[in-house]
């Protein structure tokens, strides 16, 4: 608040000038279920302006998070100048998110985690073999039909893939870390 004082019987004006900082905005999107095979999981604040800080609930202080569970989240975020927002979210875990998940079919990934080649082993052929980046966008397929099966992953960027493996009566999603 500004606040002027005039004294003296002629009617007089004050000038001021009045600075408003912004507050930042930020958002964690919309709520979210996940598969169990999705976790950890990365939460991101998207937020406006610079210079800004984070505090979530879990006591992390960064614009990303690595989450191992579903729950509520919060972050708040303060900018230089003082100003605050916040969001929340809740991340609900389900065994497998409307994704059919047959058990017969048994894998063996290995080395996982990878730089290089990943081999893939299992007790039935697989006919299709799907792997997907973080953002769920296909980065590798192959349709050959094998029990076992190399990939080599050495051109990936590092972080978290999902694997996507079909036999004749069953689908298993089994995770990937490149190194």
């Amino acid at each position: 608040s500004v606040t002027y004082t005039l004294s003296g019987c002629t009617p007089a004006t004050a000038a001021g000038i009045v600075t408003v900082s912004p507050s930042p905005t930020v958002s964690l999107g919309a709520d979210t279920t996940l598969c169990e095979a999705d976790f950890p999981f990365v939460l991101t604040a998207s937020t406006s302006g610079a210079n800004n800080q984070f505090t979530w609930s879990t006591g992390e202080q960064s614009q990303s998070i690595s989450i191992a569970t579903g729950g509520i989240y919060t972050v708040n975020v303060s900018n230089s100048n003082g100003c605050t927002a916040s969001d929340v979210i809740q991340i609900t875990s389900d065994p497998c998110a409307s994704i059919e998940q047959l058990t017969d079919l048994v894998i063996n990934i290995y080395p996982n985690p990878s730089s290089d080649v990943i081999t893939i082993e299992s007790n039935q052929e697989i006919k299709n073999v799907y792997l997907y980046d973080s953002n769920g966008k296909l980065v590798y397929s192959n349709t050959n039909s094998s029990s076992i099966y190399t990939i080599d992953v050495s051109k990936l960027v590092i972080g978290v893939y999902e694997l996507k493996l079909e036999s004749t009566n069953s689908i298993a999603w089994k995770k990937l870390i490149k190194q």
